[in-house]
């Protein structure tokens, strides 16, 4: 699951309409997860991962905005992490 949302924001922070639509996006996602799970407690952490990643995307689109360079460092950051997760795996 975690590599699918690493996936997911490399693919979006290819192009910066669809990064902005990804954010809108897990936005969505996680408003209407915590709607739909609001009395589970199994899904708190679940929905905090969601968080997590909603966080990093947007902290990633406006890092792009003002640096180009710190953005890419964060971009390479996050690649790094996916090869890490798959040799674990």
């Amino acid at each position: 699951m975690f590599d699918f949302f690493i996936n997911y924001i490399i693919f979006c922070a290819k192009d910066l309409s669809k990064l902005f639509l990804g954010t809108l996006a897990l936005f969505l996602f996680v408003f209407f997860g915590i709607m739909f799970f609001i009395c589970e407690g199994v899904f708190l952490y679940v929905l905090l991962f969601c968080e997590v990643i909603l966080f990093l995307y947007m902290l990633l689109g406006i890092f792009y905005i003002r640096n180009q360079k710190l953005f890419y460092k964060i971009f390479n950051y996050f690649i790094t992490l996916q090869k890490l997760f798959k040799r674990k795996i």
